[in-house]
């Protein structure tokens, strides 16, 4: 009888345990949730990531811009302090059916329309979307071999 009693109650501590460890969980997911507040939550998960390992932006003004990558051009929309702003502008890119991209960058999130393999299909993207309201994007030209 005794040793009877002595399973119950491993297994009661175990079930006991394991109880407090879920409960633990679900807390660490709703703070989470609750300090990230409205953005999306892989994103947000993705940036603060980041964040943790990511170099401060300096005094001396904005970083410089990502370089592209190789073998293809790339149109740099602009560079934001926040991931909001960013995901705005790349809203405003969906609306006149352009692709784009956020990337993080020393602090930074960047809004880029990238991969054109020809420097003529990168001109005329830039030249369409200084037509319609992005004048500050430039073309960045891929990185010498």
């Amino acid at each position: 009888m005794g040793s009877e009693k002595k399973r119950k109650s491993i297994l009661e501590v175990s079930e006991g345990i394991g109880k407090i460890l879920i409960w633990l969980g679900l807390f660490g997911i709703g703070f989470m949730a609750y300090k990230m507040g409205k953005r999306d939550l892989i994103a947000s998960i993705s940036d603060k990531i980041s964040e943790c390992f990511s170099e401060r932006p300096g005094p001396n003004g904005p970083p410089p811009p990502p370089l592209p990558p190789p073998d293809s051009y790339v149109i740099l929309v602009g560079y934001f302090d926040t991931y909001d702003r960013a995901l705005n502008t790349k809203k405003k890119l969906a609306k006149i059916r352009t692709n784009s991209s956020i990337s993080r960058h020393r602090g930074q999130f960047i809004v880029m329309v990238d991969h054109f393999t020809t420097k003529a299909q990168a001109d005329y993207a830039l030249t369409t979307l200084r037509r319609n309201g992005f004048r500050r994007a430039r073309l960045l030209s891929p990185r010498r071999k």
